[in-house]
C-alpha cells in the first residue's frame, strides 16, 4: 500500500542527493490515459523507474464506524503507481483515474537503486491550469 506521500519532503531530500536526472515533458492525457516522454541525466543501470499518478487533495464521507457522518481529508493520496525499467529517453503510458479532476494531480518518477532500494532521482510534473 503506496498511501499519502510528502512530495515536499520527496523534493527537499532528492536536492541534497540526487545523483541521476529526470524531465518530464510532452504530457498528453484524455478521459482514461497520460501519455508523457521522459528523459534521464546519469547512471541508470539496474534501476527501476517508479511513477505514480498522485491526488493533491481527497475527501472522504465516511458512511459506517465511528467516524461515521465526518469528512476526513488527505493529501498526495497516490491513485495509480506503475514500475517501469528505467530508459535513458522514453514514452510511457498510464491509465488516468476518470473520476480525478484534472486540476488536482501531479505526476512523480523516482528512480530506485534494484540492489539497495535507494532512491536515486526524482521529479514531480505538475500540470499547468
Amino acid at each position: 500500500h503506496f498511501g499519502e506521500i510528502e512530495i515536499e519532503d520527496l523534493k527537499k531530500e532528492l536536492k541534497k542527493n540526487s545523483s541521476i536526472k529526470i524531465v518530464v515533458e510532452k504530457v498528453s492525457m484524455d478521459q482514461t490515459k497520460l501519455k508523457f516522454n521522459y528523459q534521464t541525466e546519469g547512471e541508470i543501470n539496474n534501476t527501476n523507474l517508479a511513477v505514480a499518478i498522485v491526488q493533491k487533495n481527497a475527501m472522504m464521507n465516511v458512511k459506517k464506524g465511528e467516524n461515521k457522518g465526518s469528512f476526513l481529508t488527505h493529501t498526495n493520496v497516490v491513485r495509480v503507481f506503475k514500475m517501469l525499467e528505467t530508459k535513458q529517453n522514453a514514452e510511457a503510458e498510464m491509465s488516468f483515474p476518470p473520476d480525478l479532476n484534472v486540476d488536482n494531480w501531479q505526476l512523480v518518477l523516482y528512480i530506485i537503486q534494484k540492489q539497495n532500494l535507494k532512491i536515486s532521482g526524482a521529479t514531480v510534473y505538475t500540470p499547468s491550469k
